[in-house]
């Protein structure tokens, strides 16, 4: 069964239907279970979207570290950074 064919069964919008199982606000809690409940039933994929932030969030910490940790790699101790000629000589 599709969310189109599942909105029909319903007596909803395909618009409604597609928000409940792409994880949206904006839906009225009694709506959402009724087409939470009937997805189940029909076995329809739901979006897990609290799942899916802490994805994105994970991403970017890892990135970050990455990417201070490359920086780091790639800088040379404070020594080494001195001129080898100093003045006067």
């Amino acid at each position: 069964m599709t969310a189109k064919e599942l909105a029909r069964k319903l007596h909803l919008s395909e618009a409604t239907v597609s928000l409940v199982l792409n994880g949206k606000p904006g839906i009225k809690k009694a709506t959402r279970d009724r087409v939470l409940a009937a997805a189940k039933e029909h076995h329809i994929c739901v979006k897990d979207r609290q799942n899916r932030s802490r994805n994105i969030y994970l991403l970017r910490f890892l990135t970050v570290l990455f990417l201070m940790l490359s920086s780091r790699a790639w800088n040379w101790p404070a020594e080494t950074t001195t001129t080898f000629l100093t003045p006067g000589q």
